[in-house]
């Protein structure tokens, strides 16, 4: 067992799925600064950090959602053009993803996680909040400033006494005790703030259930919402919620494959969302409130068959279609059911799996009863993940299997030159030789395919480099990545990282001159460096190429001599490119 008490198998799964993101976060973030109005990138950028505290809320790692949370905020701002992205705020949300990578290596090393920065936390959610970043105002921990309240106790009392017992809260409802551990307290308020996002998303997309064209994209938008609502509502064991939900999933799963919906469906389906936006306000008050939905998911069940409703009518607005189904009574008490109905579970597992929320390309959603099938869709594979060792045994294999077909060749040869067996046996030797010459070649083709990777997957880790070095030295520094999909084996890639970040540094401190120092030489104040990579022959070639001063021969020279490299009159006889290669002794530097 590991972290939280998870098995490390599911922790490794988390870290794989999730690492992923990471890794293409920090390039799409640098993407982002660079085009701050990109609607698509930001996009992007929020459902990484989503998922990512999606994953990070089921295994109860709530130091690594409370960044995730922060950071989410910040840009959800952005996406409603409340902030703007700039330099600033970039620094954060790149600090706040620092922090996601370092509690990423403690739970590869099975360490406690360690306590986020409570400054950047509060910076990110004023950000969010439309505050200034730099206010001092604040309180100067979000933990401290969002302390939930204790949950409520109950005494010696059973559940169902609980139940029994329970006062009237809202528009009729009971108020249950909420029973939550301290860990999933903690967590509670980031249930809120997606469910409220997630629900705000779904009444606008009911509108477009009206219109034929946007019906059926709407509809899978909804479940797609839905999907993972009833993951985060099925960790707090909310059962009266996931009833809810599994309705509204099951009725949009149907109507996406109806020519002619129910004209009732927007209405149910806005009284269902306003239902469960109600039960999300009374979690806000640390209050878990329950009506009797039973009349609704009715209703849900005959529009999704598409049965009138006789209690509602397209006019009808949320509200008044919850008081004609007998689920609110204009605010007077209803009598709760004794006990919460059970929960559907065959639309989604009990406990969820991390990796269904972070891969949708691999999941599939089976239906409760044959019956249901109507509409559903199947997500289609696209990729598999392999372990390396795996595919060295097969690389391996197709050695071997070279190795035999040389041998057969041979063979071959012989049989050829023997004018004692038959010309037919001949040519049909030669023939089955050939096929497995080419056979042979496009698996070993294909073999080493599967272990090539782009270049970008590597490239992609520079511009945040660069953009740190140029903070770092006072320079103006744009990076230029070309040929980044151009691909090499996997081993090759794992060694090239270091030494380019070596030559980057090298072109960042030493060639790129500062800015005034350009400005004098009539150069453009940014300097650039460009990475580029590129096919020749059966060889990759990696460049980087900057625009600065160049190599200076004279302080190369003067460093050879004065590490006995070469002597002062040798020097004098060196061409340009010799005195340069100077570079590549170890520990050479020009460097004070």
């Amino acid at each position: 067992m590991s972290l939280g008490g998870f098995d490390e198998e599911i922790l490794q799964d988390f870290l794989t799925e999730c690492g992923e993101l990471l890794e293409s976060l920090e390039h799409d973030l640098m993407a982002l600064e660079a085009t701050p109005n990109d609607a698509d990138l930001l996009n992007t950028v929020f459902r990484a950090l989503h998922t990512i505290k999606g994953s990070a809320s089921f295994l109860t790692l709530t130091q690594l959602v409370s960044v995730t949370h922060a950071a989410e905020t910040a840009l959800n701002a952005a996406r409603n053009g409340r902030l703007s992205v700039d330099r600033t705020v970039m620094d954060l949300l790149l600090e706040a993803v620092d922090l996601v990578r370092e509690h990423f290596a403690q739970i590869q090393a099975g360490e406690p996680l360690s306590e986020p920065d409570a400054k950047l936390i509060a910076e990110l959610t004023r950000l969010g909040e439309g505050g200034d970043a730099a206010s001092e105002s604040a309180p100067a921990s979000a933990t401290e400033a969002e302390t939930p309240e204790p949950p409520i106790e109950t005494g010696s009392q059973t559940q169902t006494e609980a139940k029994t017992s329970a006062e009237t809260g809202p528009l009729g409802s009971s108020v249950l005790p909420l029973e939550l551990d301290s860990s999933k307290l903690d967590l509670l308020e980031f249930l809120v703030t997606d469910a409220e996002d997630a629900l705000g998303s779904i009444g606008e997309l009911a509108v477009q259930l009206k219109d034929d064209a946007s019906r059926a994209t709407a509809c899978q938008e909804i479940v797609d919402l839905l999907d993972a609502l009833r993951r985060t509502v099925d960790f707090f064991e909310f059962a009266e919620m996931c009833e809810v939900v599994d309705a509204l999933r099951a009725t949009a799963t149907m109507i996406e494959a109806d020519d002619h919906p129910n004209v009732d469906a927007p209405v149910a389906i806005a009284a269902a969302v306003r239902l469960l936006g109600e039960q999300i306000d009374g979690l806000k008050e640390r209050r878990r409130l329950v009506w009797p939905t039973s009349s609704l998911i009715e209703a849900l069940a005959g529009v999704a068959e598409g049965r009138e409703i006789e209690a509602i009518n397209p006019e009808m607005d949320a509200m008044e279609a919850l008081v004609a189904l007998g689920v609110v009574h204009d605010g007077q008490p209803v009598a709760p059911p004794a006990t919460p109905a059970p929960v559907a579970t065959a639309t989604e597992p009990a406990a969820p799996d991390p990796t269904t929320t972070t891969s949708a390309t691999t999941s599939t959603t089976a239906p409760d009863k044959p019956g249901e099938a109507r509409g559903a869709k199947t997500a289609v594979e696209q990729t598999i993940r392999v372990e390396v060792g795996r595919l060295e045994s097969l690389m391996n294999l197709v050695g071997e299997l070279v190795l035999q077909k040389n041998r057969v060749s041979a063979v071959n040869r012989e049989i050829a030159s023997d004018p004692s067996i038959p010309q037919e046996t001949r040519e049909s030797v030669a023939q089955a030789t050939s096929d497995l010459d080419r056979v042979t070649g496009d698996i070993q083709l294909a073999v080493m395919r599967t272990r090539m990777q782009p270049l970008d997957k590597l490239f992609g880790k520079y511009p945040r480099l660069i953009r740190d070095l140029a903070k770092k030295t006072g320079k103006q520094i744009e990076l230029v990545i070309e040929g980044g999909d151009t691909e090499v084996d996997k081993s090759v890639l794992e060694e090239l990282g270091d030494p380019l970040v070596h030559l980057m540094r090298n072109s960042a401190d030493h060639g790129l001159e500062p800015p005034d120092e350009r400005a004098a030489s009539d150069k453009q104040t940014t300097g650039r460096i460009t990475l580029s990579a590129s096919n020749e022959g059966g060889s990759v070639s990696v460049r980087i190429i900057d625009d600065g001063r160049g190599l200076p021969r004279d302080r190369l020279g003067a460093k050879a001599v004065e590490r006995g490299l070469v002597t002062e009159q040798e020097l004098a006889q060196m061409s340009d490119r010799d005195v340069y290669r100077f570079i590549f002794h170890p520990g050479f530097s020009t460097a004070d």
